[in-house]
């Protein structure tokens, strides 16, 4: 069947409007596909937060119960019953947190359910464990290595889905130093509490012992952020691990760590436990602090993607509305 030269220019004159409607097409889902995935983030941010409280609460409640179990006096008593209540909330405020999220479409909800599942077996052993300690009717590689260290690893695992949304370069970068950081800082508390049992029992650290020990300083060390692409995360956090007194803290550890080694096959340590669980918390605030920063920014730029992408979202529905539009009127036109 022939086309008539008329109608060959019509079918010509709707062209321009398809591509523009194609086009258009692309970018709204493109960019509702993108304004999705920056919501998913944002809530995986916001629970990042809570998993980095209880990640730290959690391990000081486990210092300071090997302390307690060196030395069960009211003041040891004290500060774990204050900080058993700090876990408890963390845990709580981590829970009804996920439970909340379960209303937003962005989520995957059989993920969450797992999770809120998981933390809620946490706690419960945790409380077991409690009463065990308080009888003091467990001994340290229970304690450090069952429950509270299978915990922290669970824990950690769930900071990884940061760098499963892959929705900009720069925040991509920044997931990864931040999840380096986190990792950092549950080093930094497992050579703490290592050490505060060799401390509290005047114990020799043997080889394997020594190895172990070895292993916590080169992971809990490992602060890397130089190539975190943003400059001004990047001087703040400069300035965080540079300035005078964290250099000085760090200087003191890396001492009293020569300390402890000498002093590794008599068992007679110059150094207190106490003072030995002052200095590594007070560095583990310090990568803490850094964690923030980078949590901050991620989520600064989080909020930047979701208002452009917002504005390309809408711009793109007003455009495909007007190709629809224009498409239909060339159509009726095209027939008269």
């Amino acid at each position: 069947m022939q086309i008539g030269l008329r109608n060959k220019l019509r079918v010509i004159s709707l062209i321009p409007i398809i591509v523009l409607l194609l086009v258009a097409s692309y970018y709204l889902y493109t960019s509702y596909y993108k304004y999705g995935e920056a919501q998913k983030l944002h809530i995986t941010l916001q629970e990042n937060k809570y998993l980095a409280k209880m990640i730290g609460n959690i391990s000081r409640e486990r210092s300071i119960s090997v302390l307690y179990m060196a030395n069960p006096s009211q003041k040891f008593l004290y500060s774990l019953q204050v900080q058993r209540k700090l876990v408890n909330t963390s845990i709580q405020k981590f829970l009804s947190f996920t439970r909340d999220s379960l209303s937003s479409r962005y989520v995957d909800k059989p993920e969450l359910h797992q999770e809120i599942s998981a933390v809620s077996h946490i706690l419960r052993n945790i409380i077991k464990v409690r009463k065990r300690i308080d009888k003091h009717t467990i001994e340290f590689n229970s304690l450090f290595y069952k429950t509270y260290l299978d915990a922290q690893l669970y824990l950690l695992e769930q900071t990884k889905k940061l760098t499963r949304i892959h929705i900009d370069e720069q925040i991509a970068t920044m997931s990864g130093v931040y999840i380096g950081f986190v990792r950092a800082q549950e080093y930094t508390a497992n050579e703490r509490d290592f050490l505060l049992n060799i401390l509290t029992r005047s114990l020799p650290i043997n080889r394997q012992a020594m190895n172990q020990w070895l292993s916590y300083i080169d992971k809990d060390d490992a602060l890397y952020f130089y190539a975190i692409g943003n400059k001004t995360v990047y001087q703040n956090l400069y300035r965080l691990f540079n300035n005078k007194s964290t250099i000085t803290l760090f200087n003191n550890i890396n001492k009293d760590r020569i300390a402890i080694t000498v002093a590794a096959t008599s068992g007679k340590y110059p150094i207190s436990a106490t003072k030995w669980f002052s200095i590594i918390t007070q560095k583990e605030y310090i990568i803490a602090q850094g964690e923030q920063i980078i949590l901050n920014a991620m989520n600064a730029r989080v909020i930047t993607i979701q208002k452009n992408t917002f504005k390309v979202l809408f711009i793109s529905i007003a455009i495909w509305i007007i190709a629809i539009f224009l498409t239909l009127l060339a159509f009726f036109v095209a027939r008269d």
